[in-house]
């Protein structure tokens, strides 16, 4: 027994020097990374240990070897696959917890909301009055233009450039706050 294992040892050697490295790149060659080739090659000497007495050595050792080094790289390239879907996962999950917490915040929608009114706000003190009044009977009065025009005494369209021209200054002062 003791010279069947010592036979088994040296011929193994043998096989793993003339071998590892040739597996060893072919491993690179579909992992692209030499410290994870290196340990698929090792990975494949072991199992050839391990199922020596089951394997006929003597019939095409490489191409058992090449054969077992690429089904150790694809399930290598598995796992880091599952690895990075799973921190996709788990990125996006956080990502959109943290964005659900902000959007449910109603403290922040009222925060926002206040700031958006301070600016139209301004933004109306700075119209001339005609034109600032024009707008709040359209849009707080709920007024048509036709009804503007004849309470005003003037026409549909100049009701029509007022409203134009406080939309206008109102999208250039909330230019970071739309959407669009």
């Amino acid at each position: 027994m003791r010279h069947c294992m010592k036979s088994k040892h040296d011929t193994f050697t043998k096989v793993y020097i003339e071998h590892f490295n040739k597996v060893k790149y072919f491993a690179c060659s579909y992992l692209r990374d030499m410290h994870a080739a290196e340990s698929v090659a090792h990975d494949v000497f072991l199992a050839l240990w391990n199922k020596w007495e089951q394997i006929d050595i003597q019939n095409n050792i490489v191409a058992y070897l090449m054969v077992s080094a690429k089904n150790a790289c694809l399930n290598t390239l598995r796992k880091e696959k599952h690895i990075a879907d799973y921190k996709d996962y788990t990125q996006n999950f956080t990502k959109n917890t943290i964005n659900y917490a902000a959007l449910a915040d109603e403290s922040s929608t009222s925060l926002f909301s206040k700031e958006i009114e301070g600016i139209v706000h301004k933004a109306l003190e700075e119209m001339p009055h005609q034109t600032k009044s024009t707008f709040l009977l359209s849009r707080n009065k709920g007024m048509k233009y036709e009804e503007i025009a004849k309470l005003q005494g003037v026409s549909v369209k100049t009701v029509e450039y007022r409203i134009s021209s406080v939309l206008k200054k109102l999208r250039t002062c909330l230019k970071n706050y739309l959407m669009l």
